[in-house]
């Protein structure tokens, strides 16, 4: 086995575990459809966080030139997974009792903004601090977009600025996706 292997397993498990949290709470949003109403915001998040989860598996491929890994780049590398556990985790009501949708993205969505912040802010400061790769780079432009406006909307409860921002987060998760990461090899 190969230290990238070793690496990847331990990321492999939280990654997983968080795309089955999203999963679930899709399909639940599915279930609950007509006594629930979904929301456009919360669908927006939850479908954020999974292509973040997809994007981040996928874009690991590019750490396996790493030769040697130490303890501090392990937890570094293993923030970011993490975080998007958690989030993945929180995105979803967790009892019947819990307001609608709309409702319960509006709750919490300072803290979860705030979370997908620092996420963003973990998962751009990796390749930098860990493969000398430069801070500003054109691949860094939609994670230091959303760490902005992840920050922005953790600070607000602005209905309307969150109407707003978050469709533009998505947009640039998914440039970053189809342009920064298009293709591995």
């Amino acid at each position: 086995m190969s230290i990238f292997e070793f690496i990847m397993t331990l990321q492999s498990i939280i990654v997983g575990l968080a795309a089955a949290e999203v999963l679930t709470g899709i399909a639940g949003v599915i279930r609950k459809r007509h006594t629930r109403p979904p929301s456009a915001l919360h669908t927006a998040l939850a479908l954020g966080i999974l292509l973040s989860i997809i994007q981040l598996w996928w874009e690991s491929w590019s750490l396996r030139v790493i030769e040697e890994w130490s303890v501090p780049m392990l937890l570094l590398f293993m923030t970011t997974p993490t975080l998007i556990f958690v989030l993945a985790h929180m995105i979803f009501p967790e009892s019947e009792d819990e307001a609608t949708y709309e409702r319960y993205y509006l709750d919490n969505a300072r803290i979860i903004w705030f979370l997908i912040g620092v996420t963003m802010a973990s998962a751009t400061a990796f390749r930098p601090l860990v493969m000398g790769e430069p801070w500003f780079a054109a691949g860094n432009l939609s994670s230091l977009l959303t760490v902005g406006l992840g920050l922005a909307l953790s600070i607000t409860t602005n209905e309307k600025f969150h109407r707003a921002a978050v469709p533009v987060v998505m947009l640039a998760l998914v440039v970053d996706i189809f342009i920064g990461a298009y293709s591995i090899s």
